[in-house]
């Protein structure tokens, strides 16, 4: 167990330790070092506050063709995921792995 550890977190995150270590962590709730389904819901709705008016202004103002670039940079995103994961996940601590690999959560 402890070389598959080991393996899996070569640089010793605290992402990858049990969960019960949290309680003696010095940044403990100010480091969101876990997934939380409570931060996404926080941060969909604060991005959906603002995108929702944006999109209907783009359309009445004659801009809506913009959106289609953002549509498609998002569809990158989501079927293409080794360019989502150079560019945000490989900054994450709780994807840390060792070399040039497929970053798993």
């Amino acid at each position: 167990m402890e070389k598959q550890r080991q393996t899996n977190n070569p640089y010793n995150v605290c992402s990858w330790r049990p969960i019960s270590e949290c309680k003696n962590c010095i940044v403990a709730g100010r480091l969101k070092c876990r997934y939380n389904s409570g931060d996404l819901y926080h941060f969909m709705g604060i991005f959906w506050t603002f995108a929702i008016p944006a999109f209907i202004g783009m359309m009445l103002g004659g801009y809506g063709w913009y959106l289609i670039g953002w549509i498609g940079f998002m569809v990158i995103f989501i079927y293409f995921p080794g360019w989502e994961i150079r560019i945000l996940c490989s900054h994450c601590p709780y994807y840390a792995e060792k070399g040039r690999v497929t970053l798993y959560c």
